[in-house]
């Protein structure tokens, strides 16, 4: 059965990078999170990954959100952002998020953080 990861991203580019690097998992895409509030109501993820910057909830509130639900005690967050200043890494560790990747970012440092927080 394959793992099912959550990506919350409104560039399009990146969901499909996104998909592509991660092709050994189902993927599901969504570009705002009233659509992935929408998705989570559906079969159990293993990861989400979410961009920071969104329209209406940013993926800091989201993560602070599924922390206080208890959602982050099952699955990882990875969060990830253009914004490279300390303070902004330190939100998203202290919201709840399992992982920060900076955008741009190389295939294999997303491969690394996802076999890291989901080991075979």
């Amino acid at each position: 059965m394959s793992r099912r990861v959550l990506v919350v991203e409104d560039d399009a580019g990146y969901q499909e990078l996104m998909a592509l690097l991660l092709k050994d998992f189902e993927i599901t895409a969504c570009a705002s999170m009233e659509e992935a509030q929408s998705a989570l109501q559906g079969k159990p993820f293993d990861l989400i990954i979410s961009d920071i910057n969104l329209l209406g909830m940013s993926g800091l509130e989201f993560v602070a959100q599924a922390k206080r639900e208890g959602l982050t005690e099952r699955v990882p967050f990875i969060l990830c952002t253009s914004m490279s200043d300390p303070q902004t890494r330190q939100r998203a560790i202290d919201a709840g998020a399992a992982a920060f990747l900076l955008k741009p970012f190389e295939a294999e440092q997303l491969r690394t953080i996802v076999r890291n927080l989901l080991p075979s």
